[in-house]
């Protein structure tokens, strides 16, 4: 459960401080609306927002994906 937490505390980091959210969250809402939202939407949606590759910072943190 604390690995859950984590995750959300993560996301929802990212969210607020990497990416327009107003626009970005508008958008999301408007898009998904009515629907459930899965980690790699999310993902993809805020690469779109931000303009850049966010798949480092998911394959570290959110993944837990060890690197060498």
């Amino acid at each position: 459960m604390k690995l859950l937490s984590s995750r959300h505390a993560l996301l929802t980091l990212l969210l607020l401080c990497f990416v327009p959210l107003t626009t970005t969250a508008q958008d999301t809402t408007r898009k998904y609306l009515g629907k459930s939202v899965t980690t790699v939407d999310f993902q993809k949606e805020m690469e779109r927002a931000g303009g850049n590759s966010l798949a480092p910072f998911f394959d570290k943190w959110v993944y837990l994906k060890k690197t060498d």
